[in-house]
């Protein structure tokens, strides 16, 4: 194919192919009733959307042609880098404008699959091509660029801010929170959110006073990023905000509860107050409170510009947060969750550091027991309680009665992975790797097989539930991949990383890189992990389609494996065209998702019944796992006799 073809074809794909896939997509979530919510915006709004999204994009792509040389293409990037036009303001525009345009034409259109579905997914996906992908190929190409665009994250800079930096990043963290504030506020509280208020918080007196502090919140907090100084703590409130955020909507949507507005009585100026309060806001919108995150990150803030200001400033978040309960907007259990969540994140670089080292002494932790001939790794718990955990909660919501079902689907998956692991690298220096795509491919072929032998309402509880057990065992099972020194990641050129010195970790007898800092992916995916499974454990109980948890697990998971494989540094791993064969692999395994959500079926119902049978099943299945995965021979030279790597010797490691 000559590269003038290839341009064509590449541009082809996201110019027609990739627009007309999402359009089906939306239409054929909202033709088979995938999505609860309706779309509560404006068509008008959609149509205006829609074009100034299509415009950030033309002059973006302009930009690039003219001061780049080149077109919007990762396979074919322009020889230049562009800092000009709206690369000044936005280091993605061309993402940010299209992910706008989906946005809007989802809501000219009135979908509200397409708003609530497809929207998030795009934003999503973009960020992950970023992240996983085009992020350390403009790194590799270009170094660090000479400046930030106004609205990117702030450099680790101990320089001065100027005041427009600062209003930018106050933008960059209120404007969108605020939008999808807004946003959600116009819809109904979630199916089966929960009252937040102990019964005897009913009892508290509202005050008059507290009205007027909870209104202070605001400009307390908007103008927190002003008494900043420096480019390192913008750097960090915005970071900070980010994930407050994140984690916030997170909670709400996917562990919902309400807290109702308490009746006041309240006239003149006070009723008024209360109600521009409450013009934008929901009472399921509660927990965590953003008055209180807002109010203690503001507090944080105004502390970091003097010692002197930090009691006042903490005195004002902390009558914020008690004004939040006498107000009657919020339920103790909000403010409480608030203000953790705001001091979590703003000391996020001090949880991921202990995060990272809790992490870099597991992967240094590899040990084994002899028996004669026979090793039991140390990993062998990781691999247990992976199997066993995951295979109790698929038995916990599907139901005793399907032990059988899911004895042979895990074997399947074990099996699976094993078969894949050895075609794909085993052979040379690995004798028995295992693969998550090989693992899925096993569970697959099981299902199909139920599907076509029993009910197919009964299979699809338990499609459900294997995906969010799965996606458990995925995130347990990483343990055992620190351990092991598999999955592990590349060389990182910052501090954030860990170092591996245990000879008998893969990092360092494959790939070499004992004592360097790397990338920790397996940390990284039992996080992404975690919370893909929190997303279908609250799709299987709410009775959403079987086919939408499925597809969800198959997209959501293949992109934050694509994320995850950009970052991954196994030297035994084969590339194509610039990608790892497993980012390839996560684009297949997305479009396979978005092509099952796509298709209708019978919905979700959970059992929710813990039996001494389910446990015993899971104890078996956890043995079984950690047989096959952590136990070996390692003085056989058989085919699958040893885990660990073979020197070019052909001496076991150990």
């Amino acid at each position: 194919m000559t590269a003038a073809a290839g341009k064509w074809l590449y541009g082809s794909m996201f110019v027609l192919v990739l627009p007309a896939l999402l359009v089906w997509w939306a239409i054929r979530l909202d033709g088979i009733g995938a999505v609860a919510w309706v779309q509560p915006l404006p068509r008008g709004l959609g149509l205006g959307m829609g074009a100034a999204g299509a415009l950030l994009m033309a002059v973006s792509m302009h930009a690039l042609w003219r001061h780049g040389g080149g077109l919007p293409m990762n396979a074919y990037p322009p020889p230049r880098f562009v800092a000009r036009s709206t690369y000044a303001v936005l280091s993605h525009p061309i993402y940010a404008g299209f992910v706008l345009c989906v946005a809007g034409v989802s809501v000219a259109a009135d979908s509200a699959a397409g708003l609530w579905v497809v929207t998030p997914a795009a934003a999503l996906g973009a960020a992950m091509l970023v992240l996983g992908f085009e992020a350390r190929a403009l790194r590799a190409r270009f170094g660090l660029p000479p400046s930030a665009p106004m609205l990117a994250v702030p450099p680790a800079l101990p320089s001065d801010a100027p005041r427009w930096r600062r209003v930018c990043a106050g933008l960059m963290v209120f404007a969108p929170w605020s939008g999808a504030y807004v946003l959600l506020s116009m819809m109904p509280a979630p199916q089966g959110a929960r009252e937040l208020r102990l019964p005897f918080e009913h009892g508290f007196a509202l005050q008059s006073w507290a009205l007027w502090v909870y209104t202070l919140a605001y400009p307390f907090s908007a103008l927190a990023p002003l008494a900043l100084s420096s480019l390192a703590e913008l750097r960090r409130f915005v970071i900070g905000g980010w994930l407050a955020a994140a984690i916030g909507f997170f909670l709400m949507l996917f562990v919902p509860g309400q807290a109702e507005f308490l009746p006041s009585g309240r006239t003149g100026a006070e009723l008024w107050l209360e109600t521009a309060n409450r013009l934008a806001d929901a009472e399921w919108l509660a927990m965590p409170s953003f008055h209180v995150v807002w109010a203690v990150i503001a507090a944080h803030c105004y502390a970091s510009r003097r010692a002197g200001l930090a009691w006042p400033a903490f005195a004002m978040a902390a009558a914020i947060a008690v004004s939040s309960v006498l107000a009657g907007a919020h339920a103790l259990v909000d403010v409480l969750a608030g203000a953790g969540c705001a001091h979590l994140c703003w000391n996020y670089e001090r949880v991921w550091a202990a995060m990272l080292r809790l992490a870099e002494r597991l992967a240094n932790s590899w040990s084994a027991a002899r028996f004669g001939r026979l090793r039991v790794i140390s990993h062998a718990g990781w691999s247990a309680l992976a199997m066993f955990c995951g295979s109790l909660l698929t038995l916990y919501l599907a139901g005793p009665g399907y032990a059988a079902e899911v004895l042979f689907v895990s074997l399947a998956g074990l099996a699976g992975a094993g078969i894949w692991g050895y075609a794909l690298e085993g052979g040379q220096r690995l004798a028995r790797p295992f693969g998550y795509f090989g693992g899925l491919l096993g569970v697959t072929l099981v299902l199909g097989i139920l599907l076509l032998a029993e009910d197919a309402e009964r299979v699809a509880t338990l499609v459900a539930s294997v995906a969010v057990g799965g996606a458990i065992a995925q995130a347990l099972g990483r343990g055992r991949c620190l351990v092991q020194g598999c999955c592990h990641g590349s060389p990182t050129p910052g501090g954030h990383g860990i170092r591996v010195r245990n000879e008998r970790s893969r990092v360092v007898a494959l790939a070499g890189l004992g004592g360097k800092r790397i990338h920790a992916t397996q940390l990284y995916s039992m996080l992404s992990n975690c919370a893909i499974a929190i997303v279908l454990l609250r799709l299987c109980t709410t009775g959403a389609l079987a086919t939408t948890v499925a597809g969800a697990y198959l997209v959501l998971t293949s992109m934050a494996r694509f994320a995850e494989e950009g970052y991954r540094g196994e030297p035994q791993t084969p590339r194509l065209a610039g990608l790892a064969i497993y980012q390839w692999l996560a684009l297949g395994m997305t479009l396979c998702g978005v092509a099952l959500s796509g298709v209708g079926g019978p919905r979700v119902h959970v059992a929710a019944e813990l039996a001494a049978a389910s446990v015993g099943i899971s104890l078996v299945l956890g043995l079984v796992a950690a047989v096959a995965l952590s136990v070996d021979f390692p003085e056989s030279k058989k085919p699958l006799s040893r885990l660990t790597v073979i020197q070019e010797s052909g001496d076991d490691r150990t």
